[in-house]
């Protein structure tokens, strides 16, 4: 995660995307690193500043799962 927090301005824009992705994950499905997670989206703060497409906003995205209750809860079938 601390290699998110530095690298993620300077990475090419898929690279964001997907360091973006890993921090809402890590947030969401490993709770002791929750808190951890939502202070380092806090720092890097990725949104829509020039983007073609509307990154998440990792902050509001984990605060959500974890009102919702469903922290470390994954679905039990996949689609296809």
């Amino acid at each position: 995660m601390v290699r998110v927090q530095i690298e993620i301005h300077k990475a090419d824009e898929q690279v964001r995307h997907n360091m973006n992705r890993f921090l809402i994950a890590a947030g969401c499905y490993v709770t002791a690193l929750t808190g951890y997670a939502i202070s380092i989206a806090d720092k890097i703060k990725t949104g829509t500043d020039g983007q073609p497409y509307k990154m998440p906003n990792a902050t509001a995205y984990i605060k959500k799962v974890q009102a919702k209750g469903s922290l470390r809860k994954k679905k039990k079938m996949a689609m296809c």
